[in-house]
C-alpha cells in the first residue's frame, strides 16, 4: 500500500509525490527531512505538522491539537483512518491544500477487517493508565466534534391540517359515544373526561381544530408575511467575498429589543475570526428587502450552554468507544441554537412568532411544516448582496432525543423532517400551519462523492429525505435567560441516555476476545488456555489495595491475552509478571470493570505467568463501612498475531 500526494495550492500546485509501500510513517511539514515538505517561510505549517502512520494495512492520521488538519471543512481526529481519496487543508482557510490518494496493494479475496485501534497489539486499543491507575482519560479536541457526522445545511417544510383533521374526526366520534353513555354511568363520564384532558394536551384547541377542517394553509401568505425577517448571515472578507454563511431570523428579547436567532455552529464563526478565520473578516446579517438590502454588523453572539456541554458528553462516549466500552452509536449535535446581537438592534425587522409549549409539544409525524432560508451549497443560490430567501414545504417525519431515541416531551427536542435543502440553510426557521416557529433547521443526511474535475468530494443528499432541526423551546430558554439554570437537568438526562450504550462487563470481555480472534492468524486461530476466578481479598501494602493473584502456566509459543473482569462491575486494574524473574511483562489497562495486560505478551516457550488483579475501589471514608471483596474472573487465550 502506497500513497500519491498532490499539491492543490501554491507554491507547489500540481506537483505529485509518490510514497512507496516500504514506508510505514509519512511526515508532512517544513522540516528538511519531511517526506512531504513545505517552504521554510510558509509559517502556517509547522516543522512536523502531522503524520500518516500505517498500521494493520491502513493509514491513520497522527495529529496534534495545536496543529489542526481539516477535511471537507471539519477538523480531522487524531487516529482517524485515511479514506481512499482525501482532500485536506493545513491550519485553516489560508493553509495549503493537498489531495492524498491511497494506492492499495493486492489483498486477495479476503474482506478487510475493521480494526478499532492504533496498532497490531491489543494494548494499542486502550489508553495508558494515569499514575495511580484510577482512570483513563484522553479528551478529544472539542473542535473535532464540528465533525463529520452532522454538517449544517438542510431545509424543511410540512403539512399539518389533514393529520389534525383525522385526529379531530376520531375525537368527535368518541365524544358522540360518550354522550350516549353519560346517562347510564357517571364513572364512564369521568373516564372520558380524563381522555379528553389528555387529548387537549396534544391538540391545543378542539374548537380551533374543528374550525380548521377543510382549510388549506396559505403558504404564499405565510412566506410573504415572514420572509423579510429571515436574514442571510455571512462572514465576509475585506475583498467583499463571503467565507461562510447561514440563515438567521428576527426575535424579540424580554427587554423589548431585537436580536437574530440561528444555530450555534453558525454563530461560533464569529468567535473563529482571528483564529480559524482571517482577523480582518467580519460577520453581517443582510435583510432580503430591496432596494437597500439593509446590512447589520454582528457585534456579539450567545450560544446555548448545552451546545458545548453536550459535545463533552459525546467526547467521553467517543473515548469509551476507543476503549470498546460502549457499543456503536449515532447522534446529532444538540442545543445548536444561538443569538446574534447587532450594532443597532432597532434596525432588526419584525420578530417572528415563537410556538408556545402547547404547539411544539403537540408536534407529531405527518404534520405540515414550512421553511424559509438561504440555501446555497450545490445550487446557484442567491446574490448575497441582494438575497432572496428560498421556501420549502414538507412534513415532520419524527421526534426523538439527540441520541435518536424516543423519550418524553422534554427529551424529544430533535425534530426530524423532510424539508429539502443545502448548506446555508442552517438556522432557518421552520413554521407550523399557524405560522409559529417550531424549530430551527440544523443538519442534514449527506454522503460524499468523488466527482470528475472536483478537487474535493461533493456532498450530496443521502436520499432518505430525513433532515434535522432543533426544537424551539431551547431558543426560548436562551432568550429568557433560563438556559444556564436548565443545564444541570439536561446533563443528568444525557448521562442517563449515554449509559444505555455501555457494554456490560461480560460483553466487554467478549469484545476483547473477539478482537484478539480478528487480529490472530486464522489458522489455527485462538484457543482458550483456561478460566480462573479468585476473590480480591489479599491486601498489598505497596499498592494500598486488595488484589487477586493468578498463576497461569504458559505452554505453547505465541501471543497471549489475559483478560479479567470484576464480579460486581467495580473498577479493576491488572499487572502481569514473569514468575521466574519477577519482571513486569505488561502494565494493566483499567478504568473500568474489565482489565487486560497490554500490549499482548509473546512467549517463545513454557513459563509461569503471575497475574495480579487490583481492586480499584477507593478506600472508604471515615465512618463508612468497608465494601466486601469482589471476585476477579480471568480468561486466558493463546494465538499468533498476524505478521508477528
Amino acid at each position: 500500500m502506497g500513497l500519491v500526494v498532490k499539491f492543490l495550492s501554491e507554491p507547489h500546485a500540481g506537483e505529485e509525490i509518490t510514497i512507496g509501500d516500504d514506508k510505514d510513517v509519512v511526515t508532512f511539514g517544513r522540516a528538511i527531512d519531511a517526506d512531504i515538505g513545505f517552504p521554510p517561510d510558509l509559517d502556517v505549517v509547522s516543522r512536523d505538522h502531522f503524520r500518516l502512520q500505517r498500521e494493520l494495512g491502513i493509514y491513520k492520521f497522527v495529529i496534534s491539537r495545536e496543529k489542526p488538519v481539516f477535511a471537507n471543512g471539519r477538523a480531522i481526529l487524531d487516529g482517524e483512518e485515511l479514506d481512499k481519496v482525501t482532500t485536506i487543508q493545513l491550519s485553516g482557510p489560508t493553509g495549503p491544500r493537498l489531495r492524498i490518494e491511497r494506492i492499495d496493494g493486492a489483498q486477495g479475496n479476503m474482506p478487510k477487517t475493521r480494526v478499532l485501534a492504533r496498532g497490531q497489539d491489543i494494548g494499542d486499543f486502550a489508553q495508558q493508565t494515569q499514575a495511580g491507575g484510577r482512570r483513563l482519560r484522553n479528551a478529544l479536541a472539542l473542535a473535532a466534534l464540528a465533525i463529520a457526522v452532522v454538517a449544517a445545511g438542510v431545509y424543511y417544510l410540512n403539512k399539518d391540517v389533514q393529520t389534525t383533521a383525522g385526529q379531530v374526526a376520531e375525537t368527535q366520534g368518541r365524544v358522540a359515544q360518550v354522550s350516549q353513555d353519560v346517562a347510564t354511568t357517571q364513572s364512564q363520564v369521568a373516564d372520558i373526561s380524563r381522555e379528553v384532558a389528555a387529548l387537549n394536551q396534544k391538540v391545543p384547541s378542539m374548537e380551533e381544530a374543528v374550525q380548521g377542517l377543510g382549510k388549506k394553509t396559505d403558504l404564499a401568505a405565510l412566506i410573504r408575511e415572514n420572509k423579510e425577517s429571515v436574514y442571510l448571515v455571512a462572514v465576509m472578507s475585506p475583498m467583499g467575498e463571503w467565507i461562510g454563511r447561514g440563515t438567521a431570523w428576527a426575535v424579540q428579547m424580554p427587554d423589548g429589543t431585537r436580536a437574530l436567532a440561528t444555530n450555534s455552529h453558525v454563530a461560533e464563526m464569529f468567535d473563529q475570526i482571528g483564529h480559524e478565520l482571517p482577523a480582518d473578516a467580519y460577520m453581517v446579517a443582510i435583510q432580503p428587502k430591496g432596494p437597500d438590502y439593509k446590512r447589520l454588523k454582528v457585534v456579539k453572539v450567545k450560544l446555548h450552554p448545552g451546545y458545548l456541554a453536550f459535545q463533552k458528553i459525546l467526547m467521553d462516549m467517543m473515548e469509551k468507544r476507543k476503549e470498546l466500552k460502549v457499543r456503536s452509536f449515532n447522534f446529532i449535535l444538540g442545543y445548536d441554537v444561538a443569538l446574534l446581537f447587532v450594532e443597532d438592534p432597532s434596525q432588526v425587522a419584525q420578530p417572528l412568532k415563537l410556538a408556545p409549549p402547547e404547539s411544539y409539544n403537540a408536534l407529531i409525524a405527518g404534520q405540515e411544516a414550512y421553511l424559509i432560508g438561504h440555501p446555497a451549497e450545490g445550487t446557484p443560490g442567491t446574490d448575497w448582496m441582494r438575497p432572496e430567501p428560498n421556501s420549502q414545504a414538507g412534513i415532520i417525519t419524527g421526534l426523538t432525543s439527540f441520541f435518536l431515541t424516543r423519550g418524553s416531551d422534554a427529551e424529544n427536542q430533535l425534530v426530524q423532517h423532510s424539508l429539502a435543502g443545502a448548506g446555508g440553510a442552517s438556522g432557518s426557521p421552520i413554521f407550523n400551519a399557524k405560522g409559529e416557529v417550531v424549530a430551527l433547521h440544523s443538519a442534514g443526511s449527506f454522503k460524499f462523492l468523488e466527482m470528475p474535475g472536483q478537487d474535493q468530494p461533493v456532498r450530496v443528499d443521502a436520499g432518505a429525505r430525513i433532515q434535522y432541526a432543533q426544537r424551539v423551546d431551547m431558543l426560548r430558554e436562551l432568550i429568557d435567560g433560563a438556559a444556564d439554570a436548565r443545564l444541570a437537568d439536561y446533563q443528568k438526562m444525557w448521562a442517563d441516555e449515554a449509559n444505555a450504550f455501555l457494554r456490560t462487563p461480560d460483553q466487554l470481555l467478549a469484545t476483547w476476545v473477539q478482537l484478539f480472534r480478528e487480529m490472530a492468524e486464522p489458522n489455527p486461530g485462538i484457543d482458550k488456555v483456561g478460566d480462573f476466578a479468585a476473590p480480591m481479598d489479599v491486601y498489598n501494602e505497596k499498592l494500598k489495595a486488595k488484589v487477586a493473584l493468578f498463576k497461569i502456566k504458559v505452554e505453547a509459543p505465541g501471543n497471549y491475552l489475559f483478560v479479567a473482569r470484576s464480579s460486581d462491575g467495580r473498577n479493576i486494574l491488572a499487572n502481569a509478571y514473569d514468575a521466574a524473574t519477577g519482571e513486569t511483562i505488561a502494565i494493566g489497562q483499567g478504568g473500568g470493570p474489565v482489565s487486560f495486560p497490554s500490549p499482548l505478551p509473546k512467549f517463545d516457550g513454557p513459563r509461569e505467568v503471575l497475574i495480579a488483579v487490583v481492586d480499584d475501589v477507593p478506600p472508604p471514608k471515615a465512618g463508612e463501612p468497608e465494601q466486601p471483596p469482589a471476585t476477579a474472573v480471568m480468561e486466558a487465550w493463546h494465538g499468533q498475531l498476524k505478521g508477528k
